[in-house]
């Protein structure tokens, strides 16, 4: 960790610790001139809450398991994950990403599953759901330290699927679409 007082933060460091974390490239393959690289921005809203802007998932969900090993559940938690689910081109990579967080809607899973359940006791099938669009931005409870990582990884990975596809120019892929896609992939398995 580092202070970076031009922009008011904490910048966590590929190096020292972070140096075990499994990412595409190891931290040996990292050119000498391109150290140390910023993992992610930890910022404050306020005393008592914090945020770790990370931009990609992987880093996200080595940083949860990472982080909990040197953070106490009494000192703090992870109890929320935010996404845009939108990729962003290499030049748009420095941008500030704080504006977006402006559009933010909370997702509840738990009235997702249960209208989902009505919906499924009612006979309706995953291919006659009305299509939605995600939110361009989501926030979502986080229950990692109850579920560990693996609903989090599903969560994030499916976002990732729809944002690589619209990125693609598929702008008319939704989760219903994704969802029926593992579907038939587990029955042909």
């Amino acid at each position: 960790m580092d202070y970076d007082a031009s922009r008011d933060r904490y910048v966590w460091l590929y190096q020292k610790e972070a140096k075990k974390l499994t990412f595409k490239y190891p931290y040996s393959a990292v050119p000498a001139e391109q150290r140390p690289v910023v993992i992610g921005s930890f910022f404050s809203k306020n005393f008592d809450e914090m945020y770790l802007e990370i931009r990609s998932i992987e880093r996200a969900l080595e940083g949860i398991v990472f982080f909990d090993a040197y953070i106490k559940p009494y000192m703090a938690i992870v109890d929320s994950i935010s996404v845009i689910n939108k990729l962003f081109s290499f030049a748009e990579h420095t941008m500030n990403f704080s504006d977006y967080f402006d559009q933010e809607v909370t997702i509840n899973p738990e009235e997702s599953v249960q209208q989902l359940q009505a919906d499924l006791s009612q006979g309706k099938t995953l291919e006659t759901f009305e299509k939605q669009s995600l939110s361009l931005v989501e926030r979502f409870p986080c229950y990692f330290h109850e579920d560990g990582v693996t609903p989090l990884k599903l969560l994030l990975l499916s976002r990732q699927a729809i944002a690589i596809q619209h990125y693609m120019g598929n702008t008319e892929y939704t989760l219903q679409d994704y969802m029926l896609e593992v579907v038939n992939r587990q029955i042909k398995n």
